[in-house]
């Protein structure tokens, strides 16, 4: 299991929202993967072959 840094360090940003940080991140060819601090999981990028999970083939630009 990941463990988080005390000291580690976070940077706003407002498309996966408020108080929430990307904790874990992986990349494929054309889409990636976030694990936020609240325990959801953040999706984007192609989704041709529904890579992103969500039951729809569709692009996703933004989580």
């Amino acid at each position: 299991m990941f463990q988080r840094s005390p000291s580690a360090t976070y940077s706003k940003t407002s498309s996966i929202g408020t108080n929430r940080a990307a904790v874990v991140i992986s990349t494929g060819y054309y889409y990636s993967f976030k694990i936020l601090n609240d325990g959801f999981v953040s999706c984007l990028g192609s989704n041709i072959y529904g890579h992103l999970g969500d039951r729809i083939t569709d692009d996703k630009n933004t989580p």
